[in-house]
């Protein structure tokens, strides 16, 4: 989607807290990198003035991410399922494509065409076994 991201992420020696600010500073970081190095980009400013945030003292940077979140935790495989289900289906219900596989930036055609199934389905099933058994 062009305006958020759905994962499924499982944490194990740090915890979910300290896994999603991490990602979400690198991700922030690497984001804003590739606008300013990026001398093709027609947006920038304008990108830049979206995401400008001063502080008090007068310190300005750029909030990539919003501050929240909407975590959902999966302690049974068939919710995690249903999760995956609607990240798949999240672009097709958009109108964005015809056939959730065909979304570039989506699992979901690893699935159709069996590219990475047994990687995801072995990472869910072995974390499952693992975490909650």
């Amino acid at each position: 989607m062009s305006n958020h991201i759905h994962f499924l992420v499982q944490a194990t020696n740090e915890g979910l807290s300290d896994v999603l600010r991490n990602f979400k500073k690198f991700t922030s970081q690497t984001m804003i990198r590739s606008i300013e190095d990026n001398q093709q980009e027609s947006r920038k400013s304008w990108m830049f003035w979206l995401l400008k945030e001063t502080d008090a003292a007068g310190k300005v940077s750029y909030q990539f991410w919003k501050p929240d979140i909407h975590p959902e935790v999966c302690y049974q495989l068939p919710f995690m399922w249903q999760q995956l289900v609607y990240f798949h289906n999240n672009p097709f219900r958009a109108g964005m494509v015809i056939k959730a596989e065909y979304y570039a930036c989506c699992s979901a055609a690893d699935y159709v065409f069996g590219k990475q199934v047994g990687k995801v389905k072995g990472a869910l099933f072995n974390s499952l076994q693992t975490t909650y058994s």
